[in-house]
């Protein structure tokens, strides 16, 4: 039962000091964010070893001849392939042989906060930090059950005791900053941040997502100067060799998609241009970025637009589609094609519905007009409209439809069902742009769920 010692490449006579230095050595590869299972074995295996009472119940336990060793490791290998009741049987088993016992019982309660039950998982750790109180590895375990339960002034103190035992325990930094921001203080949790990668920089800890995590707390408190601020500061980390400034570019790829997606079109150009920093002259990223620059021209007459209650919903779900990047709409390009091409189809078979609408565009949002000007055109000349209908429809057969489908089709985004031949039937009102949210937000529908469709 060595392999505490096995993680951290250590053994029984190794001093504390060591420990700690084989802990900061194995945590460079891998943070809670990223690696969190690989993160949580070596954090288990530092805290056990770097403590003087379980160090001495750890050697006690690897030494006994009776059967508890054997059914402690095989609690541990049922808690890494996930199988949570097997594991919580033999634990609870062990502890009713040996009630005193430290190192069971704290992974107990681990397995407590795997399965969600932050409620017994709590009652473990205050029990272990009352017999323990020195122990910043069982207070910072009841942090984090506290933060489950979101008793979130009690896991801020429960963590700011515990780094006051343990100063340079990176997961207590990195939990601390998680209970800032579930209680909604984004600048405590930034300050906390900073620390905790002035911690992993001392021990060349690769500190990369830290700065993710401060990048979207400085768009979420709209602070574009402190953006630019971290945003070269990551640049900086990431330049010290060539694997870590791709692997930031690429992630500075995704993270301006999901802030596309939240509506900052100008901070998503930000990051984009960024990635582009790493990586110059990189195709992708390029048309990314002049995407994300187009909609930027366009987006304050869209906005308007979107939210004039004189359109039918179907034509502003189509200029949506033509003037939202993709990224923002949670699609994919073939989804993306698919649902297009079924709107004007939709949109030619009913024509006359929308004149109105599209000659009021043309007066209105010329801009907008001129997005889909061909396809209005054509709207407003009934021999055109034919032909391109025909057009449509001939796309559609090449998708793998029949032109009955498109009454099938819901415009709220669902797919085909092949396999229906009724027609469909939706079986609730369908949300119109501005009706109530149906998430319960008090927001009309277009500004909340449907803010970007």
């Amino acid at each position: 039962m060595k392999d505490y010692d096995k993680i951290l490449d250590s053994s029984s006579d190794t001093p504390a000091n060591e420990i700690k230095k084989a802990y900061f050595k194995m945590a460079r590869k891998y943070l809670p964010d990223r690696c969190p299972n690989e993160f949580m074995k070596i954090g288990r295996a530092y805290e056990t070893l770097s403590n003087e009472k379980t160090k001495k119940e750890y050697d006690i336990l690897a030494s006994m001849s009776n059967k508890i060793p054997m059914d402690f490791q095989r609690a541990k290998k049922f808690l890494e392939e996930n199988e949570i009741p097997k594991a919580i049987s033999i634990l609870e088993d062990i502890l009713i042989r040996e009630p005193e016992l430290l190192i069971p019982k704290s992974l107990l309660g681990e397995v407590y906060i795997t399965n969600g039950n932050s409620g017994k998982a709590i009652k473990i750790y205050e029990d272990l930090v009352k017999k323990e109180p020195n122990n910043a590895g069982f207070r910072g375990s009841l942090a984090y059950a506290y933060i489950q339960r979101k008793y979130n002034k009690k896991a801020i103190k429960a963590f700011e005791k515990a780094i006051k035992q343990d100063e340079e325990n990176i997961s207590l930094w990195f939990g601390l900053s998680e209970a800032y921001i579930q209680s909604d203080l984004p600048r405590e949790a930034k300050k906390t941040l900073n620390k905790t990668i002035e911690i992993g920089s001392s021990k060349e800890m690769d500190i990369t997502s830290l700065y993710f995590k401060i990048i979207f707390i400085d768009v979420e408190t709209d602070s574009q100067e402190e953006m630019m601020e971290d945003l070269e500061k990551l640049i900086n980390v990431a330049m010290q060799n060539d694997e870590l400034r791709e692997n930031v570019a690429w992630d500075l790829v995704e993270v301006s998609k999901l802030i596309i997606g939240s509506g900052l079109t100008t901070e998503a150009i930000v990051v984009a241009e960024t990635a582009l920093r790493l990586r110059p002259g990189d195709k992708s990223i390029l048309t990314l970025k002049d995407e994300f620059s187009e909609f930027e021209k366009i987006q304050v007459p869209f906005e308007a637009f979107s939210e004039d209650d004189r359109f039918h919903e179907d034509i502003i779900t189509l200029i949506a589609m033509e003037v939202v990047p993709i990224d923002a709409m949670d699609m994919k390009k073939e989804e993306h094609k698919e649902y297009k091409t079924m709107i004007e189809t939709s949109l030619l078979i009913e024509c006359e519905k929308y004149v109105s609408d599209i000659k009021r565009i043309k007066k209105y949002y010329p801009e907008l007009y001129k997005v889909k000007e061909e396809f209005f055109e054509a709207i407003l000349n009934s021999e055109n409209s034919q032909k391109l209908l025909e057009k449509h429809e001939k796309e559609f057969n090449k998708m793998g439809f029949s032109n009955e489908m498109i009454d099938q089709y819901d415009l709220d985004g669902d797919s085909f069902d092949e396999d229906i031949e009724e027609p469909f039937v939706r079986e609730e009102e369908k949300t119109g742009r501005n009706d109530p949210c149906p998430c319960g937000s008090g927001k009309k529908y277009k500004k909340c769920c449907g803010k970007n469709i």
